[in-house]
């Protein structure tokens, strides 16, 4: 609170903006209590500022979407792969869609990875894997190139103040299972060997 009442008597730097979104990704915690001061500090921004990138960001977090939820139909975000095209998960109705979501230094992610491929070969007729990316971009671009993915690999480039964010994304790995009728039928977090056969070849069975 301190902060919050010192920000408002200084210059919007970028220093300022740095902790304007610092403060703005922790304050829905249960814990805190200064989201309606923060309110007022945001408040102050003129709309060039709302449309920065930290302006953004700042948003997304004081004002967060509606959670996807499993039986909701999947956001209609731009996302885009390696080359710039730009894709939704819509385009791929009428197959099931297992969501990746995954970042460069995470572990249990890149162990997944051999299950993910066993899965994409075996059901490729009926089953999309799209790999979400919780890296920026330049990050996922390097990653991308050192694991060579051989199913689709897409990004929003808004880490996680985009569809991450509407899926309720908190960590990685983090598995979504969507119908051919694009709803969502499995959310789950963490890894373990085995565990996407588990949940998958029997949810396309039902």
């Amino acid at each position: 609170l301190n902060d919050i009442e010192l920000m408002k008597g200084l210059p919007h730097t970028d220093i300022w903006f740095e902790h304007l979104v610092h403060l703005s990704k922790f304050c829905k915690k249960s814990s805190y209590t200064y989201s309606p001061k923060l309110e007022e500090l945001y408040a102050t921004l003129t709309p060039a500022e709302l449309e920065s990138d930290a302006g953004k960001k700042a948003t997304a977090y004081l004002f967060p979407p509606k959670l996807v939820e499993v039986g909701d139909t999947v956001p209609e975000d731009d996302l885009f792969d390696l080359s710039g095209a730009v894709h939704r998960l819509s385009d791929l109705r009428g197959k099931w869609v297992l969501i990746d979501v995954w970042y460069i230094y995470c572990s249990p992610c890149i162990r997944a990875f051999p299950e993910i491929s066993e899965l994409a070969a075996r059901y490729k007729d009926v089953l999309e894997v799209v790999s979400l990316s919780f890296d920026e971009e330049d990050v996922w671009i390097s990653g991308s190139a050192a694991h060579n993915l051989s199913w689709h690999n897409w990004s929003d480039k808004k880490v996680d103040t985009g569809i991450l964010q509407k899926f309720g994304v908190n960590g990685c790995p983090y598995f979504i299972v969507v119908d051919p009728q694009g709803i969502v039928r499995v959310k789950t977090s963490g890894y373990s060997t085995g565990e996407l056969n588990k949940i998958i070849p029997p949810l396309m069975e039902q």
